[in-house]
């Protein structure tokens, strides 16, 4: 009994009105457990033995005041599974039902209640008992006032009883069952055996219908049917259709059992014979070749044979069945000319579009990198207006061009998944941010939600999900002429039961569901139902104002398709569409639902003004899930109501989330009530925005509001910014945070060497100045001859290398970079290439990355901080940089140094003058003239001194120019030092330096402007 302790069943009822009882009881009950313990614990002392280790569970009451709330506790528990042990209960109970009717009516529901009556008087005699409950072991009787040993006795022998009553009609139903089972089992026996004899009786009569059914279908079928020795010296049995496909009568192949194997072609017999041969040890065959018919033409078998053995194991005869497949050979060499012809015609359709995409991209490179240079200059709005509708016309084709590549690679079957783990909400907030600047320009309210049940940790292909989200984020931004564009995603609703969507079990599947609501034009019935076919619109006039290709739902349909998911659309003309699609994906381990991965703020209370529905929804489930407790407000006059209520009620909110733009009390008003007010002025202030109508700069500066954020609100930035505002006490406020995205960044300056391989000049001239807008400096050479000619004397970091040029093409190129150079530098593939396979075919060739022309400035960043080397930070110069452009020369070497440093000795005073002078625009011109120069001798360190001040002379801003300055002049002296100590230790003639510096202009090479600068002064 001890030993099951852990589970027998002490849950015990007490029914009684005097609510003191109950507390004696459990005072008793509850004793019970830990005197038991110490008495365990005293005896295994007493014998030496170590404690068990095992606790005693102690008894678990429950009250009950009144006869029938007793009974419902009882079925309640009984509802649960969890019944009671016992029950104490009280004989007087006014003014319900007393003891005794309470006792019947429990064990009307549970007849295995073990029951105490609880009295203080002699209502009832022991007989009267029985007359009234019937005689029964499961009844005692309990006096009052209570003796503590007897309750607890009484307690654990009834909660005993109860349990071994349990286990005996446990043991009872397993005895019973086993008797069942073993009874079923020999009836089962009994009728296998009848049915064993009336299936042998079956079987011989089947043997003999299927002996004649054998015969029937031999005789009549267009197949050879043959039975013969196992040596096949002799032929048992040829079916009539051997006539037929040999032409020869089956008599004579009984009188010569070779002659079917005689008619086998020559060169064919070698095969049969070998076959022939293991067929008698007991093996089978299956072979086509082809014979000589009797009339002297040439017609395919197909022979089928195997082994039949005897009793012994041993091979007794063998059978086979031969049919004539001369129509199937002569098709499948008609399908085998139509395959091949139609894989020459795919080859050369790949090879049509592998070519069109390189003679598309490459100019629309030049166009699309030029505009995009031209319109970061000073424009009238006339020029600006016209660049930027080339620009926007470039991006038109080149979306254009990549819808008719995916359509084709998605039609020919070559479109391939990748299986990468992805965050879901950086997914969803990247093709968000692509759509900003359209809803920004259409006054749109573009935003998101992403239930949080969903898990956000994800394995799958995220590129392919953000197409599908940007194809319909952008219809729907282009079809919507004002209101709003929501992206939501939700868990699917057939999810099984039972199966948790925000718990990531390795392996499992989450099936999500994407929707995408506008409030744009809407669809009619008939566009509803060819909207996803290919090259179809819903608006297919010769006057219709959107344009695109009509490929954009046809290939999203086929990649929700490949991402085993539907897609759909609900829409009326005129109230907007709601296009739908579901995609599963498997759960990455670890992986839990999108709120748990910020750390929550517990207990904040925060007030939410806005008039919008749709974004108060939005942001309540965002705020929610950061474990801050929301209060929604439509206008400002309600969410000063609330402000007040808390007031009243002492619990203030700590926080108003604000939206810019409110009918009545817009929200900078209701920000200056809260700040104005000294109840509420500790009350944070989180100011909201549309896209259309941001906050100016001298707005933001002048209002007391902690932070700023434009729609969409992004839970990851929403996260950041509560941090940042909560994260610390309300004192006294210098400057808004601004959660913005910044509109300009400083440029910075990289010394990595790069080399440009590029036979188009257009191409060549957007390279460089593309770099140049993202610090860097690069030489050119026109192919890959040249590019290899270059390396032999010069040393680079990155090579640029497009795949089509003259002479050597960039793959030949790569493959001797990595063949003939010890250390290669990296190679970026530059291709206008686009296809399945083009990127495999540039690693393959020894390149290490891939970019597609037209290239974008943000891809290209990305490639070059990837691939760049790591420099030795603590040496100020880059000696191999001044090799490069000295040709490893060391005369030529030091007196480029010498003039680098008498520059520098001329431009740091100009540069003193200038900033005391307070004459920006000199200051801007002679940093710059200094930092090229210095890029170009490869005196890094001091070139984001120089930079810094260029800046500031471009900006007019000189209030931080002399600190700066400070810096390069002592940065310049450590050059000047390093230069000193170099060439001090270095000993050449000057003869061969001489003739070095000769060398170092035969390349083909064309340097930077500093350097050709140095350079013809060296020479001067």
């Amino acid at each position: 009994m001890n030993g099951s302790n852990d589970q027998m069943n002490r849950r015990i009822l007490v029914v009684d009105d005097n609510r003191g009882i109950h507390n004696s009881f459990r005072e008793i009950l509850r004793g019970a457990a830990s005197d038991k313990s110490t008495l365990d614990e005293a005896e295994a002392r007493l014998f030496g033995e170590a404690p068990s280790g095992r606790r005693t569970l102690g008894f678990r009451m429950e009250s009950a005041y009144q006869g029938e709330e007793g009974i419902e506790l009882v079925r309640a528990a009984l509802d649960k599974g969890q019944p009671y042990a016992m029950a104490f209960v009280d004989m007087r109970m006014p003014p319900g039902m007393d003891g005794l009717e309470t006792i019947i009516k429990l064990w009307e529901l549970d007849s295995d209640l073990q029951v105490v009556i609880c009295t203080a008087h002699s209502d009832y005699g022991w007989h009267d008992l029985q007359a009234k409950l019937g005689s029964s072991d499961r009844l005692l009787i309990l006096k009052k006032p209570f003796d503590v040993i007897e309750v607890r006795q009484m307690a654990e022998a009834l909660c005993a009883k109860w349990e071994l009553r349990r286990r005996s009609r446990h043991h009872l139903e397993e005895l019973e069952a086993r008797v069942a089972e073993r009874t079923q089992n020999l009836s089962q026996a009994n009728q296998e055996l009848r049915d064993q004899i009336a299936e042998r009786k079956q079987a011989e009569a089947a043997l003999r219908e299927s002996e004649l059914r054998f015969r029937q279908l031999a005789e009549n079928s267009s197949e050879v049917f043959w039975v013969s020795s196992p040596t096949g010296e002799e032929l048992f049995y040829v079916s009539p259709a051997y006539e037929q496909i040999w032409g020869w009568a089956c008599q004579s192949i009984y009188e010569d059992p070779k002659q079917w194997f005689n008619n086998i072609l020559e060169e064919d017999r070698p095969p049969v014979a070998k076959a022939l041969s293991e067929l008698s040890q007991g093996t089978k065959y299956d072979l086509e070749y082809r014979i000589r018919h009797h009339n002297g033409s040439i017609r395919w078998i197909r022979d089928r044979r195997f082994a039949v053995r005897g009793e012994d194991k041993q091979v007794v005869r063998t059978c086979g069945v031969a049919e004539d497949i001369t129509q199937r050979k002569n098709l499948e060499v008609e399908m085998a000319k139509a395959r091949d012809a139609a894989l020459e015609g795919a080859r050369m359709k790949s090879e049509f579009l592998a070519n069109m995409s390189h003679e598309i991209r490459t100019p629309m490179n030049g166009v699309i990198g030029m505009t995009g240079l031209l319109l970061e200059t000073e424009l009238d709005p006339r020029q600006r207006d016209y660049a930027e509708t080339i620009c926007s016309s470039a991006k038109s084709l080149l979306s254009i061009l990549n819808d008719i590549l995916d359509f084709s690679k998605i039609e020919a079957g070559k479109l391939e998944f990748e299986n990468l783990e992805f965050d879901l909400d950086e997914v969803v907030e990247g093709a968000l941010s692509v759509l900003v600047p359209q809803a920004r320009a259409k006054g749109l309210e573009l935003r998101s939600e992403i239930d949080s049940k969903v898990c956000t940790f994800l394995c799958g292909d995220p590129g392919r999900l953000r197409q599908v989200l940007t194809n319909l984020l952008n219809n729907a931004v282009k079809f919507t002429e004002q209101g709003e564009v929501v992206l939501r995603v939700l868990p699917q609703k057939d999810t099984p039961s039972g199966v948790s969507l925000t718990e990531a079990v390795p392996g499992s599947e989450a099936t999500l569901r994407f929707e995408i609501k506008d409030t744009g034009i809407g669809l009619s019935e008939d566009a509803r139902g060819r909207i996803f076919d290919a090259f179809s619109q819903a608006d297919q006039s010769t006057t219709r104002r959107y344009g695109g290709t009509g490929l954009g739902l046809t290939i999203s349909r086929q990649l929700v398709r490949m991402m085993h998911g539907e897609i759909g659309v609900e829409s009326e003309p005129g109230k907007g569409s709601t296009f739908w699609f579901t995609s599963k994906f498997e759960k990455r381990a670890g992986g839990k639902a999108a709120p748990t991965k910020q750390k929550p703020f517990l207990g904040g209370r925060v007030l939410l003004a806005d008039d919008n529905a749709t974004d108060r929804q939005i942001l309540r489930s965002q705020l929610t899930a950061l474990g801050m407790r929301c209060t929604s407000a439509a206008s400002g006059e309600e969410a000063l109501q609330f402000l007040c209520e808390a007031i009243v009620n002492e619990n203030r909110y700590a926080l108003a989330i604000i939206d810019m733009q409110m009918p009545g009390m817009n929200g900078m008003e209701l920000a200056q009530a809260i700040k104005s007010d000294p109840m509420t002025k500790d009350t944070r202030v989180i100011m909201i925005s549309s896209v259309g109508n941001p906050v100016d700069a001298q707005t933001r500066k002048n209002a007391d509001i902690d932070a700023f954020f434009e729609k969409p609100v992004k839970q990851t930035q929403l996260h950041q910014c509560l941090a940042s505002v909560l994260g610390s006490a309300p004192l006294k406020r210098t400057k808004a945070n601004n959660h913005t995205p910044s509109e300009a960044r400083p440029r910075a300056i990289h010394d990595t060497r790069i080399l440009i391989a590029e036979d188009n000049e257009v191409n060549k001239k957007v390279m460089l100045l593309v770099l140049d807008g993202l610090g860097y400096t690069a030489d050119t050479v026109s192919n890959g001859k040249e590019a290899i000619a270059v390396l032999r004397g010069h040393s680079y970091d990155i090579i640029l290398m497009d795949c089509q040029m003259p002479e050597m093409d960039g793959y030949e190129a790569a493959r001797t970079i990595r063949r003939e150079f010890e250390r290669p530098p990296r190679i970026i593939a530059m291709t206008a290439h686009a296809l399945r396979g083009d990127r495999e075919k540039c690693l393959d060739a020894g390149m290490d990355d891939y970019l597609s022309k037209p290239i974008i400035g943000e891809e290209l960043e990305a490639a070059l901080k990837k691939w760049a080397p790591t420099r030795n930070t603590n040496a100020p110069v880059d000696l191999q940089r001044l090799r490069d452009v000295c040709g490893d020369a060391l005369g030529t070497m030091r007196r480029i140094a010498d003039l680098y440093l008498e520059q520098g000795a001329e431009l740091l005073p100009a540069m003193e003058t200038a900033i005391r002078n307070n004459d920006a625009k000199d200051l801007g011109a002679t940093a710059h003239r200094f930092r090229g120069a210095s890029l170009s001798c490869g005196s890094n360190s001091i070139v984001p001194f120089l930079n810094e001040l260029e800046q500031m002379g471009n900006s007019g801003n000189l209030e931080a120019a002399s600190a700066i300055y400070e810096k390069a002049s002592s940065e310049f002296n450590r050059i000047r030092s390093f230069f000193e100590s170099y060439f001090q230790n270095s000993e050449h003639t000057l003869e061969k330096e001489e003739m070095l510096a000769r060398a170092c202009y035969r390349g083909t090479v064309r340097p930077s402007h500093a350097a050709v600068g140095l350079r013809e002064k060296v020479v001067t």
